[in-house]
């Protein structure tokens, strides 16, 4: 029993290490008189977000980054003008929002969110393991299709330099060709931590006349 006790003592205790640092992480992230003026100019987000409901958009926004990142060009660093329409459905059903209300969300708290990033692995799975019913709950329905693991491919561009479009400003410089046409399809991640969960892969390609030459 001692050491089953411990163990959970431990994870406790660790639990509340992880809130106190996100906590003080969201503090630095955000400049509270900028954001508490979005929350004045727009009265109606303090319905849906109170500090830590604001704490859980910030830290899904995390989670979502790097398939957020992979829609924006390869030059652009983000965030993105809008949301995907599955992303924002996804985010609309975990904070119970109007279709305004999400896009209000992100147009207000979007920037904010995106300059958030997690200190460690071990933070990252705990943000997981804390907000993981999110994503088995509403992640998985047609209208979302957001995993908790979303696998993408290695790179956003085409790595043959053959493929490469040159620049507007400068034609003797080659710009990687952005990889398109995304095919998403439902896949199962076995973890140590949460078990066997629901997940998405995607595939992309070049749409590039080299590339469907090789393909003839």
């Amino acid at each position: 029993m001692l050491p089953a006790f411990f163990c959970t003592l431990a994870t406790i205790i660790n639990l509340g290490r992880y809130i106190l640092h996100a906590t003080v992480k969201l503090v630095a992230i955000m400049d509270i008189s900028t954001l508490s003026k979005r929350f004045y100019n727009d009265p109606e987000l303090c319905s849906i977000f109170d500090f830590t409901a604001l704490v859980s958009y910030v830290e899904i926004i995390s989670l979502l980054k790097p398939k957020l990142s992979t829609i924006l060009p390869s030059n652009q660093l983000g965030p993105p003008p809008t949301l995907p329409v599955n992303i924002h459905t996804f985010l609309r059903y975990c904070f119970s929002m109007s279709d305004d209300m999400g896009k209000l969300a992100w147009e207000r708290l979007g920037s904010y969110a995106w300059i958030n990033s997690f200190q460690d692995v071990e933070e990252e799975h705990a943000t997981m393991q804390k907000h993981a019913r999110w994503f088995l709950q509403h992640g998985t329905k047609p209208t979302c299709q957001v995993g908790i693991y979303n696998l993408e491919p290695p790179t956003r561009v085409c790595l043959d330099p053959r493929c490469g479009s040159p620049l507007h400003s400068n034609k003797h410089i080659l710009r990687n060709r952005d990889l398109v046409e995304p095919m998403t399809h439902p896949i199962t991640v076995f973890t140590r931590n949460l078990g066997a969960v629901p997940a998405f892969a995607t595939s992309r390609y070049c749409r590039s006349s080299l590339f469907l030459k090789l393909c003839d």
